[in-house]
């Protein structure tokens, strides 16, 4: 659930703003800047109601009688999220889970980089599962093997058709790399569809997938794809074919701000076309992936889808 916080006494508002920071609650996302999105619950003092009336609302209460929709204003961090997820509205709500695929055009453009940092950034307020279904997955290098299941464990449950119980408990969960090259390359479209449904009903409302360039799995439906290039040439056969065979979003990622190869006649065949330097601000030991710059940048521009 995601809500707008709106109050006429601004040290009231940075008050509120700075024990927000301090005791964020995964369970929900509060904006202070800029306006409600569409789908925002706005929380606003009575006054303000006529402002937001084609949003849903959370009155503040000065008093300790709150009634339906209402919130005593003056309370400790925990007790204002225990109201606020006590609002009738908030169990109507369902997160719909949603499948986010990276591909390339070729090997080594960037779309394991860039899809981590996403899986990083969503973790931040759902739980999220990344997977990678490249023949030669490069995912090993960046995240400690440790999990408690492995690819090829998995493709074994899937073809033998064996109950794989998984359990929805970090906020970032990932298979350990496949051992045998054999097993990946017998990993296919029926398998993917039947592990996706497992891991949503094992809670997991968002789906982080680098495909590579298996563009057999970029079919289903209500998906987002990312297609990440690093070179100046546009593969305009690869874009072009993503954009027809697939009634999806499709958004084109560059790291070339500026590209004289990239014409109308092409870009006519992309949905949306993003540059994003991913070479930004990356951390020192541990995981060296994890870039928090790419990670604001790719929240700005893809955070409500």
């Amino acid at each position: 659930m995601n809500y707008y916080f709106y109050h006429s006494d601004p040290s009231y508002t940075d008050a509120f703003r700075h024990y927000y920071n301090k005791f964020k609650s995964r369970d929900f996302m509060i904006s202070f800047h800029g306006g409600p999105n569409e789908n925002d619950v706005v929380i606003c003092e009575e006054k303000n109601r006529l402002q937001f009336e084609k949003h849903k609302k959370i009155i503040f209460s000065e008093t300790n009688n709150t009634s339906k929709n209402q919130i005593k204003a003056f309370q400790t961090m925990d007790d204002f999220y225990t109201c606020l997820l006590e609002q009738d509205f908030n169990r109507l709500e369902t997160k719909i889970p949603r499948v986010y695929f990276f591909t390339n055009a070729f090997g080594g453009s960037g779309s394991t980089t860039l899809s981590l940092n996403f899986a990083q950034m969503l973790s931040e307020f759902d739980q999220v599962f990344y997977m990678s279904l490249d023949i030669l997955s490069t995912y090993k290098y960046y995240l400690p093997q440790d999990q408690k299941f492995g690819f090829s464990e998995i493709i074994y449950k899937l073809k033998s058709k064996t109950s794989l119980n998984l359990e929805s408990h970090k906020n970032l969960d990932y298979f350990n790399v496949c051992d045998y090259l054999e097993d990946m390359m017998l990993f296919n479209k029926e398998l993917f569809l039947v592990l996706i449904d497992n891991i949503i009903n094992a809670g997991y409302k968002k789906i982080v997938v680098d495909v590579g360039r298996r563009y057999e799995f970029l079919d289903l439906k209500d998906s987002i794809i990312f297609t990440v290039l690093q070179a100046s040439v546009l593969h305009y056969e690869n874009i072009s074919a993503l954009n027809s065979l697939f009634k999806t979003q499709v958004y084109l990622i560059n790291k070339r701000q500026l590209d004289k190869y990239i014409c109308e006649s092409q870009l006519k065949h992309i949905q949306n076309y993003e540059y994003i330097n991913y070479e930004l601000d990356f951390e020192g030991g541990g995981f060296q992936w994890s870039s928090k710059a790419i990670q604001k940048i790719l929240k700005d521009r893809f955070g409500q889808i």
